[in-house]
C-alpha cells in the first residue's frame, strides 16, 4: 500500500476559551504529520484508530470527541436575536471544525459517504465507531453460526478452525 502523508495545520486561536473549557488541556499550535498506510475503509479499522486515537491524545483533542463539553453559542438571549455569539463558542467551532477536517480526510470514499451528515467531529467519531460495532456484531454472528454448523470430521482442530474461516 502506498504510504500517504497528511500534513494537518491547526490554527489555534482563544487561549482565555481553551484555558476555560479544560485547565489541564493543551492544543496545536502549530503542524504535525501523520502517517498512514492507508486511509480508513471497511477492512482496516482497528489499524486506523491505533493510529489516529494517539494523535488526538497526543495533542488533547479527545475532549472534541469524547463527551464534548460545547460552550453555548449564545450567553444571553439579547445575543441570539442579534447573532452574537459567544467567543468561547466561536473558537469551540474552529477548533472543531479543523479537527473534523482531519479526521476526514484520513477516511476512504466509501466512509465519507456514511458520515456526510455530520457536521462535527463528535458526530464523525460517533458514527465511525456505532458502524464499526454493527459489523464486528454481525461477524460474530456469522461466525457463531459457522461454528455451530461445522462438523469436526476426522480434521484437526486447525483444519477445523480453517473451515470454519472459509
Amino acid at each position: 500500500m502506498t504510504s500517504i502523508c497528511v500534513l494537518c495545520k491547526f490554527i489555534l486561536v482563544g487561549s482565555l476559551f481553551l484555558s476555560n473549557l479544560h485547565a489541564n488541556t493543551a492544543y496545536l499550535d502549530g503542524t504535525f504529520s501523520f502517517h498512514s498506510s492507508s486511509k480508513l475503509d471497511d477492512s482496516n479499522f482497528l489499524l486506523w484508530r491505533q493510529q489516529v486515537e494517539p494523535v488526538t491524545k497526543a495533542h488533547k483533542l479527545q475532549c472534541f470527541v469524547a463527551s464534548p463539553q460545547i460552550p453555548m453559542r449564545f450567553l444571553i438571549e439579547a445575543d441570539c436575536e442579534v447573532g452574537n455569539k459567544n467567543p468561547a463558542y466561536t473558537d469551540w467551532e474552529q477548533q472543531d471544525q479543523i479537527l473534523l477536517s482531519w479526521l476526514q480526510s484520513t477516511l476512504s470514499v466509501s466512509i465519507l459517504s456514511r458520515i456526510v451528515k455530520c457536521v462535527h467531529s463528535y458526530q464523525l467519531w460517533e458514527q465511525i465507531h456505532e458502524y464499526f460495532q454493527k459489523q464486528t456484531r454481525a461477524k460474530a454472528r456469522i461466525l457463531r453460526t459457522k461454528l455451530k454448523t461445522t462438523m469436526l470430521e476426522h480434521k484437526t482442530m486447525r483444519e477445523f478452525f480453517c473451515a470454519s474461516n472459509a
